[in-house]
């Protein structure tokens, strides 16, 4: 090993250097050598002074020494200035005690875990806790589905022997009660005076005529209805709708009668719906009612001979009350 104080080479067991008597740490370590140009060795009067005093700083080194240094630490000496033993020769710098810096494996401490593992930890946990979850919520319903079918199937049997019994109930009371003798159809009606309803599907206005009156090819579109019957077969029944596309009013649609018939003098009434004209031109008598209404107007002509004007006119009497109109609010 080498004296601390002037790097000279001493045995490992001396207290002093043999050189510059400089005591030596039980505890130092090996340190670097000094500059052999810088080396300066001391007199042997300066020596011979020295070793006095280094006999009493080894004394109370060695008792520091010892008090302050543990087990677990190694006590590391400092290089001394090379150049202050040539400023000062006679002085000797006491050996600096430097605590030994650890290796990394020694200093190391322990660390919590780092940002990025607890990160993980929490979303395993919430993994964990959702797929427990998961598995809950599928046992409830799979629990409820088999309830719920359950109580279907029974139901469902419930309702079947319920029907059962109603049937086999239904089948004893009518074996132990006589079925009613059916009643006997009506006879279709010989008089060919009575009267049958005919309406319009279209506009929905319907009348009341004779049995015996025979239906003629219909108007267009499904809006009239034409009948003829009567001693002679000589009065005609003509029924039509149509849309009041120009809004006339009661008043508006008999001046438009009277203008057909060049207003000649004759028989005209109104209501605040209807509007009856009947005149006679060239041999025949027209008899006309109308309802008039926002929607349509339905109409009815009756025509005969004014030579059966007797027959014609009680026939008018029996049959103008039966005619109704549809739903004249609105067009068709």
């Amino acid at each position: 090993m080498k004296c601390v104080s002037c790097g000279a080479e001493i045995e490992d067991n001396a207290q002093f250097c043999s050189e510059c008597g400089a005591p030596v740490s039980p505890h130092a370590e090996k340190t670097l050598p000094l500059d052999p140009d810088k080396t300066h060795k001391m007199p042997a009067a300066t020596s011979a002074a020295m070793s006095a005093e280094a006999a009493e700083t080894s004394a109370a080194t060695t008792a520091e020494a010892t008090a302050s240094t543990s087990a677990e630490k190694t006590v590391e000496m400092s290089s001394v200035d090379k150049a202050s033993l040539h400023d000062q020769p006679t002085q000797f710098a006491p050996p600096v005690a430097a605590t030994r810096v650890a290796s990394p494996d020694q200093s190391a401490t322990k660390k919590g875990l780092s940002q990025n593992a607890k990160l993980g930890i929490i979303i395993g946990v919430v993994a964990a806790v959702v797929i427990a979850c998961g598995i809950i919520i599928a046992v409830l319903i799979m629990s409820h589905s088999a309830q719920q079918t359950e109580t279907e199937t029974t139901t469902q049997t419930q309702v079947e022997q319920q029907e059962q019994t109603t049937t086999q109930e239904r089948a004893e009371n009518t074996a132990d009660t006589a079925a009613p003798e059916p009643e006997p159809a009506p006879e279709p009606s010989t008089n060919s005076n009575a009267l049958v309803t005919h309406t319009n599907d279209r506009y929905g206005y319907s009348i009341d005529l004779p049995a015996s009156f025979t239906a003629l090819p219909g108007g267009q579109n499904g809006a009239g209805l034409s009948y003829v019957g009567g001693s002679t077969g000589q009065i005609q029944v003509d029924l039509w709708g149509e849309n009041n596309l120009s809004g006339d009013t009661v008043a508006d649609h008999l001046d438009q009668l009277m203008s057909d018939h060049n207003y000649i003098e004759a028989y005209a009434a109104a209501g605040v719906t209807w509007c009856v004209y009947s005149v006679e031109e060239d041999g025949m008598v027209y008899y006309y009612k109308v309802y008039v209404g926002e929607g349509s107007l339905n109409t009815a002509l009756i025509t005969y001979p004014a030579s059966i004007s007797s027959e014609g006119d009680a026939f008018i009497e029996r049959i103008i009350e039966t005619f109704e109109p549809g739903d004249l609010s609105v067009a068709h």
